[in-house]
C-alpha cells in the first residue's frame, strides 16, 4: 500500500500532509490522558513487532504480495492515539531509511496506514465487540485496511500522475484489499490471541501498570524471531519476481512519475549492496526494528502517566 514519489499529485501530497500533521498533533496531546498514558511504555515494542512483521511479504504469482499491516492490532493493544503515533514510526522509518515509500508522500502513506486503518479499525472494534470478541478484533483488520486503501485509491485517483480516475482505481484497490483484508483479519486475530496466552494483563486494564523490563524481554524475543524470518521471505519474493503492489499497478497501467527527487534510503529495499541479499535483509530488519523501538521508547517516556519504579 506504500505510496511512492511521483505518484501523486504535489498539491495531494501537501494536503495529505497537513492532515496527518493536525491529526498526529492531537494524538500525541491526548495520549498523556489518563487512559493512555500507563500504555505508552508498549508503543516502543509494539511498534518494532509491526514493522518486522511487514518484513513478512506473502508473494501472490503474478509479481506482487501481501503483508500483515497492523494499524488494527495496535489501536486494539495501544488505544488509536498512541497507535497512529506507532503506525507512524513505523512508515517514517520505512520511507527514510529504506525507501520503502516516498519521501514526499510520507503524509500520504501516514494519512491511510497510521490513520485511517487505526482509528476506523478501532471505532468498528469497539462497536462489535460487546456482541463478539473475536469477531470484532476481525472486523476492526477488515474495515481498517479496506478503508486504509480506499484512501489510498482517493489520492491517486485526483492525481494525474496515476492513469485511471478515482472510480477505477476505488473499484480495483477496494477490491483488492476487500479480499486481502480477510488475510489481515486472520493474522490480527493471531496476533491478539498469541498476547491474551501470553499477556492478558495488556488487554484487560488500559489503565493498568506496565513492567518494562518484562515487556522488553518478551517482546525482543517476538521481534527478534520476526525479523530472523524475514530472509525467508525475501527468497520466496525472488522466486516470483516480487515488487510493491502500487508498484506493480503504476508499471501496468503506465503511470509516469513526476520530476521530483526521490531518496532512495540508507539501506534502500531493505538490502545492503555487495552483501547476500539474504544477509542484507537480516540486517536491515534488525537495523530497523531497532531503530522503530528507539523511537517508540523515546515518544512514550513523557506520555507515561504513570512510571513505575525502576
Amino acid at each position: 500500500m506504500h505510496i511512492l514519489d511521483g505518484y501523486l499529485d504535489l498539491w495531494v501530497a501537501a494536503v495529505a500532509a497537513l492532515a496527518s500533521i493536525a491529526v498526529l498533533a492531537i494524538a500525541a496531546r491526548r495520549s498523556a490522558g489518563a487512559l493512555d498514558g500507563p500504555r505508552a511504555p508498549l508503543l516502543g515494542v509494539t511498534a518494532a513487532a509491526i514493522f518486522a512483521a511487514q518484513m513478512l511479504n506473502l508473494p501472490i504469482p503474478g509479481g506482487t504480495s501481501v503483508h500483515f499491516v497492523g494499524g488494527a492490532f495496535a489501536a486494539i493493544l495501544l488505544g488509536p492515539h498512541l497507535a497512529a503515533l506507532a503506525m507512524t514510526a513505523v512508515v517514517a522509518v520505512q520511507a527514510l531509511v529504506f525507501g520503502d515509500g516516498g519521501i514526499v508522500v510520507l503524509g500520504g502513506n501516514v494519512l491511510s496506514m497510521a490513520i485511517v486503518e487505526v482509528y476506523v479499525g478501532y471505532a468498528v472494534f469497539r462497536m462489535v465487540r460487546p456482541y463478539h470478541e473475536r469477531v470484532a478484533v476481525v472486523a476492526a483488520a477488515w474495515a481498517g485496511i479496506t478503508l486504509a486503501a480506499l484512501t489510498s485509491a482517493v489520492m491517486l485517483g485526483v492525481s494525474q500522475a496515476f492513469a485511471y480516475d478515482v472510480g477505477t482505481v476505488l473499484s480495483i484497490m477496494g477490491g483488492w484489499h476487500g479480499l486481502l483484508g480477510v488475510a489481515e483479519g486472520a493474522i490480527t486475530l493471531l496476533a491478539y490471541e498469541f498476547v491474551r496466552e501470553t499477556r492478558p494483563d495488556l488487554l484487560a486494564d488500559r489503565t493498568s501498570t506496565i513492567d518494562r523490563r518484562r515487556l522488553f524481554r518478551r517482546g525482543s524475543v517476538v521481534v527478534g524471531g520476526l525479523v530472523v524470518l524475514s530472509p525467508a521471505f525475501a527468497w520466496a519474493a525472488g522466486r516470483v519476481g516480487y515488487t510493491e503492489p502500487l508498484e506493480h499497478a503504476a508499471e501496468a497501467t503506465g503511470a509516469t512519475a513526476h520530476a521530483v527527487t526521490t531518496l532512495p534510503g540508507i539501506l534502500p529495499d531493505y538490502g545492503i549492496a555487495g552483501v547476500d541479499p539474504y544477509v542484507g535483509t537480516l540486517v536491515s530488519g534488525l537495523v530497523g526494528a531497532g531503530l522503530v523501538l528507539a523511537i517508540g521508547w523515546l515518544a512514550g517516556r513523557p506520555l507515561a502517566a504513570d512510571r513505575e519504579p525502576r
